[in-house]
């Protein structure tokens, strides 16, 4: 049985039909249990088979006979993970292609071990006509994403494949297409924006909707104006920036409607709230055990008498707090701080816990807001603490106010901390944006 299938193997990298048909009629002759073609599926899980050197070498007439004979060979993956079609659009075989979706056109669906699908090969090689089978087979293929959630024009962006971008564009004929996101809300004018590709950004806005989402803000909130001006200096700067700004384009700056703000998380965000979600877990469920046994058991306790004589300010029954006789005020600054203190961390807890039904942007602003809710809560129930443990004295004056200086100060500090950084940052993006428009108006004046 070695020696069969040593010749289907030569004959499938020769494309000999011939020997195929020979090798079937020997093996139809011995009569064996298990037919032929199917001992050598079961012997190629997980490598080449048959079906996958006919379609490398391109020999269509071979792929069709073997795979009339047994279509099953269409859905198998090599040892590199790809199915035959995906090596017949990466080798841009045509009329293999052709073979292949006529036996079976659902193969436009088998995912290769990246999570590709053969039309994205097809495209980041540059295969138009090998495209255009495909997407007429199967019109939703380019519809598909990656398992990185990437839409197919994203490719043609990344690898500058402008012949295949407006083959996909002509074929599918839909504006919802062209405006398809990848996972960081990046539209293909981004990606354009920032490889400085004028031909296809001018092509876009010349013959599709794009323009529509000339604005849109990715998940670092910036515009496609905005990506033309990250990267230092690159020919076609000034020339893309004005086609941009004669079709509306902005930069995210000098946006100001409400809803052009970012629906998903910035990369550092989401990094930050995947570290800190555990932590701050545990953190509300601590804040909400010593609140609520404050509560409980307030700054001086309770009465354990009644004493209730006309006219006197000490009148109380016994379970009334003591610190409500004594100073109502600072009672109620008690209260009030250790109830928001309480309820904040609820609401910390209820976010993180139920966090999948909410977008990630509104988790991280209750994070952030009901963090410092609590911790300011805290300090006040903590000072207010203090107070009443040093009766009110000259020590509880100079304690509120050392902790007051230390609080505010940390939080002072990290605003400037944070403003400054952002300054810097703002400062930097300037140089390169100066820097950038002088070189290219000092190239442009030399090309004169």
């Amino acid at each position: 049985m070695k020696d069969m299938d040593e010749r289907l193997y030569e004959a499938a990298i020769r494309g000999d039909v011939e020997k195929l048909l020979d090798l079937l009629n020997e093996d139809a002759l011995k009569k064996a249990d298990e037919p032929f073609l199917d001992r050598v599926m079961r012997n190629c899980i997980g490598k080449d088979n048959p079906l996958h050197l006919g379609a490398l070498f391109g020999h269509n007439e071979f792929v069709r006979e073997i795979s009339s004979r047994k279509p099953e060979f269409a859905c198998q993956l090599n040892s590199k993970g790809l199915s035959p079609l995906h090596l017949a659009a990466e080798r841009g075989h045509v009329l293999v292609v052709k073979v292949l979706l006529e036996t079976d056109a659902d193969v436009c669906f088998v995912r290769d071990r990246d999570g590709s699908i053969p039309l994205q090969l097809a495209v980041i090689k540059g295969r138009v006509e090998v495209i255009e089978e495909l997407v007429k087979a199967k019109n939703i293929t380019a519809w598909l994403l990656t398992d990185e959630r990437e839409p197919i024009l994203h490719f043609c962006a990344k690898h500058d494949q402008f012949d295949a971008l407006k083959k996909l564009v002509s074929l599918v004929k839909d504006d919802g297409f062209v405006r398809l996101k990848d996972n960081s809300d990046n539209t293909i004018l981004h990606l354009l924006s920032a490889k400085k590709q004028i031909k296809m950004v001018e092509f876009l806005l010349d013959n599709t909707g794009i323009e529509l989402e000339i604005n849109a803000l990715n998940v670092d909130r910036l515009t496609a104006l905005d990506e033309l001006y990250l990267p230092q200096w690159e020919a076609g700067f000034l020339e893309l920036q004005k086609l941009l700004r004669g079709k509306g384009a902005k930069r995210s700056s000098d946006l100001s409607s409400p809803t052009n703000f970012a629906l998903k998380l910035t990369k550092q965000d989401s990094k930050w709230l995947e570290r800190m979600e555990p932590s701050l877990l545990v953190l509300a469920t601590l804040v909400v055990s010593v609140t609520y046994a404050a509560i409980l058991s307030p700054p001086g306790g309770f009465w354990q008498d009644d004493y209730l004589q006309p006219g006197s300010k000490q009148n109380h029954t016994a379970g009334d707090p003591i610190l409500w006789s004594k100073s109502r005020t600072r009672y109620y600054v008690f209260y009030i701080s250790n109830s928001i203190g309480f309820f904040s961390s609820l609401a910390i807890i209820a976010v993180i816990l139920g966090g999948h039904q909410v977008s990630p942007t509104y988790i991280l602003r209750v994070l952030n807001y009901s963090t410092a809710i609590v911790m300011i809560s805290l300090t006040s129930s903590y000072m207010l603490s203090l107070s009443s443990a040093a009766s009110g004295g000259w020590m509880s004056l100079a304690l509120s106010v050392t902790c007051s200086v230390f609080f505010s100060g940390t939080i002072t500090a990290l605003y400037i901390k944070d403003s400054c950084s952002k300054i810097l940052r703002r400062h930097r993006k300037g140089e390169g944006t100066q820097q950038s428009v002088v070189i290219q108006m000092t190239t442009d004046h030399q090309n004169s």
